[in-house]
This record gives C-alpha cells, structure tokens and sequence, in this order.
C-alpha cells in the first residue's frame, strides 16, 4: 500500500480529511512500519501525524534526521517549513481559532523529565511563548498584543488542573482519538499563566 500511494494518502490525516481514528491508526502504522522506504518528500510531512498520533519519540527522531547534514536533501523547501509546523503545532501543539481570539497547546513530549519552549510565535495578533515541563506542566507567555484566551490541554483525564496555584475544575476533550484534561483563562498582555496537574 504505501510503495504505491506513498505520494497521496499522508495528505488525508496532515489536513483532516478523515476523522475515522481506525483508519487514521491503521494509516499511521502502515507508514511507522515502512518508514525506510520512503522518499524525503513524504517523510517531511510525517511527523506531525506521528505527534498527533502518539509515537512522540519516532516524530522528534524524524525531524532530527530530516535536519541533518547527512540528509542531502535537506535544503529541499518543503522540508524546512514543515519542520517550523512540526515543533509549533506537533510537539508544542499550538493551535489557534481566530473567530474566539483563542490560542490552544498540548505537550507532546514522550518523557515527564523532558521539556520543551518556543517563543515569540506569531500567532493570531498576538507573540507567545510556550514553555512544556514533561506532559503536566506548561507555562504560557503573551508577550505582545491584546489579551487572548488561552485553552491549556493536558494529556490524561485529570479531575483538577492547577492555573497559578489555584485548583481549578478541568474539563475533557479528545485530542486525535486521546483523552485531554482542559481549562481555558484570559491571558493579557505581558502575562505569564502556568498550568499543572499538580
């Protein structure tokens, strides 16, 4: 399946074009399981897919071949601006809805001792700065522009989320077939929100 439609069938989860979790699971594990035999053209959309997906360490080990010196085709243009979507919206998980001015994270990384941060991503009117302490504590910078609201998703059904110290009660939502533990604040202009599940 994948030697024969390598070139098309990524593009149906990269932008949502099926919403079936089997099918999107089932497509994810026919390329992690090909991956040798790709051409760089299609490995440089995969990770994100893989981040979506739950196979963190594998997307962040793909980005890291992608961006080697040892890859000839590295200068390749679609390769450098996916590797810019796979940290923002993979690893980081930002994402924006501009009709609710809002500003939405999930950390994706594959260990609780890992971190991760971006900052001064231009997104909506705004500068952020996103700070992912393992996969239960994220720190959220608006550096420039209007308040915006911010959507702080934790991996894992939590009762609570903690949003500078105070408990709060968290909501659910699913993030590509997992659970997420949520809670949204109004974050102004040079202010600095942290959320935790502890």
């Amino acid at each position: 399946m994948i030697d024969k439609d390598q070139a098309y069938l990524h593009y149906l989860p990269y932008f949502n074009a099926i919403d079936d979790q089997d099918k999107i699971k089932n497509l994810t594990k026919e390329y992690r399981l090909n991956y040798s035999n790709l051409i760089v053209e299609l490995k440089s959309y995969l990770p994100i897919i893989f981040y979506e997906n739950g196979y963190s360490s594998l997307a962040t080990n793909i980005i890291v071949e992608l961006c080697s010196p040892e890859n000839k085709r590295r200068d390749y243009p679609e390769n450098s601006f996916t590797i810019i979507e796979h940290i923002t919206r993979g690893l980081m998980g930002i994402d924006a809805e501009a009709s609710a001015n809002k500003v939405s994270t999930i950390s994706r990384l594959d260990s609780e001792n890992d971190w991760a941060e971006i900052n001064d991503v231009p997104i909506l009117s705004n500068k952020i700065s996103v700070k992912h302490v393992g996969k239960d504590k994220t720190v959220f910078t608006n550096n420039e522009g209007p308040s915006l609201t911010w959507m702080a998703r934790m991996p894992g059904e939590h009762q609570f989320i903690y949003v500078n110290g105070i408990k709060r009660k968290a909501f659910r939502g699913d993030d590509h077939g997992r659970v997420f533990s949520c809670y949204t604040v109004e974050v102004k202009a040079g202010s600095i929100v942290t959320v935790s599940i502890e």
